[in-house]
């Protein structure tokens, strides 16, 4: 079934590489974010070895309901890294905006 659904998740995704390049060249969205929507991650996130929580919210007002989570997994993981991530670029922006009092790492979700 994983196989399956892998391939089904590649073709799709070629599929929709036209509508990605003609939406960076266009409107230049997607440009800075596309490698770590592919999974390369930025490398101060692959260096930090603290035990970590990584918060995924898609938009703007999953990030605002998750400010009293962050702000309480700051206060009882002391020494943990917490890492949120986003897949829009208002969240984006609103996260790391955010400060690092809360957050240690913002990045986009990678394509699954």
């Amino acid at each position: 079934m994983y196989l399956l659904y892998s391939f089904a998740f590649t073709l799709l995704f070629l599929l929709l590489l036209p509508y990605f390049i003609i939406q960076v060249i266009r409107y230049g969205k997607y440009a800075s974010s596309f490698t770590e929507r592919l999974g390369w991650l930025p490398s101060s996130l692959q260096s930090d070895r603290r035990p970590t929580v990584w918060v995924h919210t898609v938009s703007v007002g999953e990030f605002l309901a998750a400010r009293p989570l962050l702000e309480q997994l700051r206060r009882e993981l002391q020494g943990w890294r917490i890492v949120v991530s986003t897949t829009t670029l208002t969240g984006q922006r609103l996260a790391r905006a955010a400060g690092s009092a809360r957050i240690d790492a913002v990045c986009y979700f990678p394509f699954d």
